[in-house]
C-alpha cells in the first residue's frame, strides 16, 4: 500500500463543506469525484491539501460565494476536530486550548501552524503557512473557526480583530459579522485578542477527560511522525490480526519484504518485530475496550489471540491492569 508524505488535512474536517454544499441543494457527487465523496464520508484519512483547495474553489464557484471559507468557520463545531475539540471542550482555560492547538494541530492539517505573540494587552495567534502557497480558503477558515470555537467552549462573545496578508474584498459585510475589527494587506495573518481572554474558563471543563483525550493526542502524535514504511507495516498488522497471520514472516511476505531486510530496518530504529506487534495489539486493545461494548473474548480473538489468557497476561504486562478493570476505569473517566 503506497503511502503519501503529500501534505495533508484529515477526512473529518472536510465533512462539514460536503454537509453545507448538501444543505444549499448541490450534491457534492456532482462537483466531486463520488469516490471521493465516498471517501471523505465514509473513512478517517487524510486528504491532499492541494484537492482541498481544489474542492474549496469549486464550491465557491458553485455557491457564488466567495466568503463560503467565513460561512464554514462561523459554523464550525468542535466535535469535527476530533480528539483535539473534544480535549479543547475538557481544558479549565483558553491558555490551555490554545496550548493544544499549537501542539497537535497537525493532527488536524498541515497547512498551517499557529505561533502565539504577546504583544502588550494583546495576544495574538499567527497563522503560518507549512509547506503550501498560502491562500485566502486556509486563512479564511482557521481565522473564523478559531473564533467561533473559543465562543463555544468558554460560552463568551470574545471580542477579536482579524489581520489578512490579503488585499480586502468587494464585499466586506461578512468579515465584520464575524469580527469587530478586520485589516488587510497585512505582513502577517493573525487574530488579536485581549490578553485577559487567555484566562476565561471553558464551559464544560473535566480534568480527567482532559488528561485522558491529551494523552491519546499525544499517542497519536508520536505516531504521525513515523517513517512512512513503519506506519505502512503498523497499517499491515493491523489488518492482519484477526486473521492470525500477524507473523513476521507473513507480514514480511505481504509486503514483499525479506524476514531479515524487515528485521534490520526496524534494528535502525531500535525497534523488534515483537515491539511493533504489541505497540499495535495494545493501541487495538485500548480502541476496544474504551470504544465499543465487545466482549473481552471477542477483543482477545480479534486481536490474534487464540486464547483470552493469553489476552489477559499480555495487557496486565503493558498496562499492569486487567482489560476488564481498564475498560471500567475509562468509562468512569468520561463520566
Amino acid at each position: 500500500m503506497a503511502v503519501t508524505t503529500e501534505p495533508s488535512v484529515n477526512s473529518p474536517s472536510v465533512r462539514p463543506l460536503l454537509d453545507h454544499l448538501q444543505q444549499r441543494g448541490i450534491a457534492p457527487e456532482t462537483l466531486y469525484n463520488p469516490d471521493l465523496v465516498t471517501q471523505i464520508r465514509q473513512r478517517n484519512e487524510h486528504i491532499p491539501i492541494r484537492i482541498w483547495y481544489e474542492m474549496f474553489t469549486q464550491a465557491i464557484a458553485a455557491t457564488n460565494d466567495p466568503d463560503l471559507p467565513l460561512v464554514l468557520g462561523e459554523q464550525a463545531q468542535p466535535a469535527q476536530f476530533g480528539i483535539l475539540g473534544f480535549a479543547a471542550m475538557s481544558a479549565t482555560t483558553v491558555r490551555d486550548v490554545i496550548d493544544i492547538l499549537k501542539r497537535y494541530e497537525t493532527l488536524i492539517d498541515e497547512v498551517n501552524e499557529t505561533a502565539v505573540v504577546q504583544n502588550g494587552e494583546f495576544v495574538e495567534l499567527h497563522w503560518l503557512p507549512i509547506a503550501t502557497t498560502p491562500n485566502k480558503c486556509f486563512m479564511q477558515l482557521s481565522l473564523s473557526s478559531w473564533l467561533s470555537i473559543l465562543r463555544q467552549i468558554t460560552g463568551c462573545t470574545v471580542r477579536a480583530e482579524a489581520h489578512f496578508n490579503f488585499a480586502p474584498p468587494a464585499q466586506l459585510d461578512k468579515y465584520y459579522q464575524l469580527f469587530d475589527q478586520v485589516q488587510f494587506n497585512t505582513p502577517v495573518t493573525k487574530l488579536r485578542l485581549a490578553a485577559s481572554a487567555l484566562d476565561l474558563p471553558i464551559l464544560y471543563s473535566d480534568p480527567d477527560t482532559y488528561r485522558f483525550l491529551l494523552n491519546k493526542a499525544e499517542s497519536e502524535l508520536r505516531a504521525s511522525n513515523e517513517p512512512a514504511w513503519l506506519k505502512q507495516l503498523k497499517n499491515q498488522i493491523r489488518n492482519q490480526l484477526p486473521t492470525g497471520r500477524s507473523r513476521l514472516e507473513d507480514i514480511a511476505e505481504q509486503l514483499e519484504i525479506a524476514p531479515r531486510s524487515l528485521q534490520h530496518r526496524l534494528s535502525r530504529l531500535n525497534l523488534t518485530y515483537r515491539q511493533v506487534l504489541d505497540d499495535v495489539r495494545l493501541e487495538q486493545a485500548e480502541r476496544y475496550l474504551c470504544s465499543t461494548e465487545l466482549s473481552i473474548v471477542d477483543i482477545s480473538f480479534l486481536l490474534g489471540y487464540a486464547e483470552q489468557s493469553a489476552f489477559n497476561h499480555a495487557f496486565k504486562r503493558w498496562k499492569a491492569t486487567s482489560p476488564h478493570t481498564f475498560r471500567a476505569e475509562s468509562q468512569a473517566g468520561r463520566k
